[in-house]
């Protein structure tokens, strides 16, 4: 009489996605087995011919949010769309797997964004002109500043969208190293790379909402918001020290505003006679 045994291979993988640590159960090493990350979902494959589990890591090594590279290989690329999806839903999870990310990559992302944002928001201004137009006609009985020909608008609407790239990329570059400054004195240590990748990706809600009226500003909070977690992540910092980055780095912009609102004010005292 022959016995059966079935030997099953308990292997410790992780996810490419987020990097969460689990075990799974290898029933034939030889064989690829479908399984899925019980964090963020992101389903992949494990085993094979050559398939070799990995040695168990010791205690100390759970719960660590990213585990040794040389172990489980780099995160997989997301694409645009995926990474617009996960900067707005899951922040944590997608700065972890946007590390390896250059600054190159996250330009170009980057630069999508800008686009969209740019004719969006020209579209919109163009709108807006038109209806302060139509709106006071009906009430004044005509236009305040008069209806534009459609030349004129077309290049107020070239225009708009022109700055808007300027302004975009030189305020992230300048604004990332300015930040950059402070978060390297909270003890970031990673590089002024990660700081304008910060930057780049957390403008996401920004510009995808950031030209409607109303409610553009809460893209900008929320953009703030995923700056804050963006160096968390990407420096691997606590919280506590990136939200204290941003205060330095706000800090002297509002006192040197405040001082030249003073000597605006004192200088122009002078020619009315005060007030």
């Amino acid at each position: 009489m022959h016995k059966t045994f079935f030997v099953f291979v308990i292997a410790n993988v992780s996810c490419p996605r987020c990097r969460h640590m689990f075990s799974v159960d290898l029933p034939d090493t030889n064989r690829k087995y479908r399984t899925c990350c019980p964090k963020c979902r992101y389903e992949f494959d494990v085993g094979g011919v050559s398939y070799q589990a990995p040695p168990m890591p010791p205690p100390s090594m759970y719960g660590m949010p990213q585990p040794p590279a040389y172990m489980y290989g780099p995160p997989r690329k997301m694409g645009f769309f995926e990474k617009v999806k996960g900067f707005m839903f899951s922040p944590t999870n997608t700065f972890n797997n946007a590390k390896s990310d250059t600054l190159s990559e996250s330009f170009k992302y980057f630069i999508i964004l800008l686009l969209i944002y740019s004719s969006l928001s020209a579209a919109m201004m163009s709108a807006q002109i038109m209806l302060i137009g139509f709106i006071s006609e009906e009430i004044f009985g005509f236009p305040v500043y008069g209806f534009p020909t459609a030349d004129v608008l077309i290049v107020k609407m070239f225009e708009a969208f022109i700055m808007n790239i300027i302004y975009g990329i030189i305020g992230v570059f300048i604004g990332g190293a300015w930040l950059h400054l402070w978060v390297y004195v909270v003890g970031g240590r990673k590089g002024i790379a990660q700081t304008i990748k910060s930057c780049m990706y957390s403008a996401t809600p920004s510009y995808l909402i950031g030209w409607i009226p109303c409610i553009g500003f809460i893209g900008s909070i929320w953009s703030l918001v995923l700056n804050v977690i963006g160096i968390k992540q990407l420096h691997e910092i606590s919280t506590w020290r990136a939200v204290a980055a941003f205060i330095l780095a706000v800090l002297p912009v509002i006192i040197i505003t405040i001082v030249l609102a003073v000597l605006l004010y004192v200088w122009v005292s002078g020619f009315t006679g005060g007030i």
